[in-house]
């Protein structure tokens, strides 16, 4: 590797080069789950299990299994929040975006809301994760 001088160093790349490679290696930290925009931008604690949650979008991360190799990989999945299903079990029926949803695949369904799965620093093996976006 050659030393370069200082100005050599600031004028290598142009703004639109630098910037793409931002980008890119953002989605890229994205996708190898080391950082994660959405996360960051949510507030630490669940808001209040109440109907003011309906029509709430939000992302829910669930385990996919690949059928080729048998290896698993989390997935986040976005929709809007339809319903209280239950108060007592923090259950939600969640509409899917129709674009994302596979064929054979529910649009809506029902899935517990669980303090302990919400907006987690590390995704667990007992629960994926779940972010209200409002």
């Amino acid at each position: 590797m050659t030393a370069l001088t200082i100005d050599e160093r600031f004028n290598a790349k142009s703004g639109e080069e630098f910037k793409q490679e931002m980008l890119e290696e953002r989605e890229r930290r994205e996708e190898e789950r080391e950082t994660d925009r959405a996360a960051r931008l949510q507030r630490n604690v669940m808001p209040d299990f109440n109907d003011e949650l309906i029509g709430f979008n939000i992302e829910y991360c669930f385990t996919y299994l690949d059928e080729e190799d048998s290896s698993s990989y989390p997935a986040w999945c976005d929709g809007v929040i339809e319903s209280i299903v239950s108060k007592r079990l923090r259950t939600v029926m969640i509409r899917w975006n129709a674009n994302k949803v596979a064929e054979g695949d529910a649009s809506v369904s029902k899935h517990p809301l669980m303090k302990s799965c919400w907006n987690p620093k590390i995704q667990s093996k007992t629960c994926g994760g779940s972010i209200l976006m409002g």
